[in-house]
């Protein structure tokens, strides 16, 4: 095998291991790619992904929304929960008022916390973007992959828990969409880069 096909299998390779991580979801909405070192009683240590001979890092987890392994288990970190709000969430019986910003907080952080755990790429259009990747390579495929990557998910691909508090609370509405739409891309763009991956190997051995 020549050596421009082997460095082309090795780039490929790397660009999908890139999805073989550890990632820290922040409360303001921020992601950091990490492999984390020691979960503590107020903080996290990590290194950074794109540095793991780097220095050791630390964050509070009072920032932090929740840590998303490499092996698909979750750690979820919520503090100062509202007990009536939360009560709402788990029963729906919580009449909707004007919320405090501790409540508001909260309720967005709860949607999000729930989009990582329930949403899980159905019908997400993921499947035809690897197709089309795989079959005219990942020039063409950028189209379904933009197309699909910036578009909510329907309703009834959410995998929302509680539609009652879904309905009745946007907050927790607000940040179950976006954690959903975050996931989708995500997702829709892994599809994609291994697709062209493939694609890219597969013509080059050819042309060779």
């Amino acid at each position: 095998m020549k050596p421009t096909i082997i460095t082309t299998i090795l780039c490929c390779v790397l660009t999908i291991n890139l999805y073989a991580q550890d990632i820290i979801f922040l409360k303001n909405g921020d992601e950091i790619k990490a492999k984390v070192k020691e979960v503590k009683d107020q903080e996290i240590t990590y290194l950074k992904f794109e540095n793991l001979d780097g220095p050791t890092y630390s964050i509070l987890k009072s920032t932090i929304l929740m840590v998303k392994y490499e092996n698909g288990q979750k750690d979820i970190f919520s503090t100062d929960k509202p007990v009536t709000n939360e009560a709402f969430i788990e029963t729906s019986s919580f009449e909707v008022n004007p919320l405090s910003k501790k409540t508001v907080e909260y309720t967005y952080e709860k949607g999000m916390a729930d989009a990582q755990i329930y949403y899980t790429g159905q019908n997400s259009g993921k499947g035809g973007v690897l197709v089309t990747s795989l079959l005219l390579n990942g020039l063409f495929g950028l189209i379904p992959a933009v197309a699909c990557s910036v578009t909510t998910p329907k309703l009834h691909n959410m995998g929302i828990p509680n539609v009652e508090a879904y309905q009745k609370n946007p907050e927790y509405a607000r940040g179950y969409i976006a954690q959903a739409k975050k996931t989708k891309a995500k997702k829709v763009w892994k599809n994609w880069a291994i697709g062209t991956a493939i694609s890219t190997i597969f013509i080059i051995i050819v042309s060779n």
